[in-house]
């Protein structure tokens, strides 16, 4: 249901509750009005207004014949029905009844002595106070005459119900009327306010929608002070802020961009410098002595053969070291064991003969393995292969302890040494290339590197998907 149908309804229906709830309490506060004192005291006061303003109708005071007429004029008699009719009895000072409309009961001239009226006792003449109660839904009060005697007024449970009829129908019909207007001004009111606010919300919910789409300009315009026009605030606030974290994150990601160009840069100039002294350390010096060995063996053919036969054999097992240092700096750069026996096979055979060339005390745990990707065997092959080189050349260590664990949506390496350690804050991991490498490998591939460094030693620690 739209938002216009429900405020109207909500209008309507609060309406309708109110309007019930008023004629309810009419109702029930006339009912309780009339059954309670209140109802007395009001028969009490038409008591006192008849014999307040009676010296002014009458020629003589108290004449029996003027209050004939007098009661004539204002009453019915309530000698047919004396339960259900008014009563009025005027009484002189000596308790003899000067006129009443219940003649059959109280007539002209017999003692009040002789038959009290309802409710009334004896004692009640003495006192100067009106007397009024109330007693099976009968209303009577007794009053005194300024020029002396009293009034008694009885009123009849006939005209009780009367005016209690009278009163609820006359409060029906006000409230139904009421009703009428308050309903139909409801409804208007209801439909206008649903049509104000439904336009602002469907206004802020088609802005949200093209600011999630990418339309990052969109603002909501702001009238008045309401909840939806402060919500519409918070909008703006909040896109203004996300706007400027995009425009900052963008930036961030193009300067990470060039970073990590200029990083691969290094990385790739760094292999080729390490594959250049190892050329030079290895390649460049042995054909060198080579070259020596050679140019010695024309000389000696004739005057000293076996010494030229000897140099000969010295050629041969100079080309086979040759030879055995080109296979190993091509294994180097694309290891063969890696792509015909996978990424366990291959590290097990790198560190047997990297601690065997190196003296190094190697134990290695592979769990779980079995076959992933070819790029992430090559990087994490890449990162053991740095970090044994790291170990050898800078860490003076004794043992060396690493495990490789396959798991079930990750490939994680640790390798733990003894050696001397360093300090990682001082270390320029833009000069520091053997780090740098790993590092760069391994955030590459999409996983996470973390190495920390001590007294005791240092322990690398990388994690790879198993996932391209």
């Amino acid at each position: 249901m739209k938002l216009q149908k429900q405020l109207t309804l909500s209008h309507l229906l609060v309406t309708i509750i109110s309007i019930v709830i008023v004629v309810v309490g009419l109702l029930v506060g006339n009912w309780l009005y009339l059954k309670s004192s209140w109802a007395a005291k009001w028969t009490a006061d038409w008591a006192e207004i008849y014999a307040e303003d009676m010296p002014f109708y009458l020629e003589t005071s108290l004449c029996p014949a003027c209050l004939d007429s007098w009661i004539e004029d204002n009453f019915l008699p309530a000698d047919d029905m004396p339960k259900y009719s008014e009563w009025i009895i005027i009484i002189d000072s000596e308790g003899t009844i000067l006129a009443s409309n219940y003649t059959t009961q109280f007539p002209q001239g017999k003692s009040i002595w002789e038959q009290l009226p309802f409710g009334i006792d004896a004692s009640d003449f003495i006192s100067n106070k009106t007397i009024f109660g109330q007693q099976d839904n009968r209303h009577f009060a007794l009053t005194t005459i300024q020029t002396g005697g009293w009034v008694y007024y009885h009123s009849g449970s006939e005209d009780v119900s009367f005016q209690l009829q009278q009163t609820a129908r006359i409060a029906l019909w006000v409230s139904v009327a009421l009703g009428i207007i308050a309903l139909i001004l409801s409804g208007i009111m209801g439909s206008w306010l649903g049509r104000f606010f439904g336009r602002k919300l469907t206004t802020l919910g088609a802005i949200s929608t093209a600011f999630a789409a990418g339309d990052l300009n969109k603002r909501i315009p702001v009238k008045g002070n309401d909840e939806i026009s402060q919500l519409g605030q918070q909008f703006n606030a909040m896109a203004d802020t996300i706007a400027q974290q995009i425009v900052e994150l963008r930036e961030l990601a193009e300067t990470n961009a060039q970073l990590a160009e200029e990083v691969e840069g290094l990385a790739r100039l760094e292999e080729r410098n390490r594959l250049a002294r190892d050329l030079h350390d290895a390649i460049k010096q042995q054909l060198f002595g080579l070259n020596l060995t050679l140019g010695s063996i024309p000389a000696l053919f004739d005057s000293k053969p076996q010494i030229a036969k000897d140099r000969l054999q010295q050629v041969i097992l100079q080309t086979q070291a040759i030879q055995v240092e080109l296979d190993q700096i091509i294994k180097q750069m694309r290891p063969a064991s890696l792509q015909d026996h996978g990424l366990a096979t291959a590290v097990r055979q790198l560190t047997t003969q990297w601690s065997q060339q190196t003296g190094v005390a190697t134990t290695v745990n592979i769990q779980h393995e079995r076959d992933l990707p070819l790029p992430i065997e090559q990087a994490m092959y890449r990162i053991v292969q740095e970090a044994l080189q790291n170990v050898g050349k800078h860490a003076q260590a004794t043992q060396l302890h690493m495990t490789l664990q396959y798991e079930l949506e990750t490939l994680h390496l640790h390798l733990a040494d003894n050696g001397l350690g360093f300090d990682i804050n001082q270390v320029d991991k833009t000069q520091s290339f053997g780090l740098q490498n790993m590092w760069q490998r391994a955030t590459k591939s999409g996983g996470t590197f973390k190495i920390e460094s001590g007294a005791g030693g240092t322990q690398l620690t990388v994690t790879l998907p198993t996932t391209i």
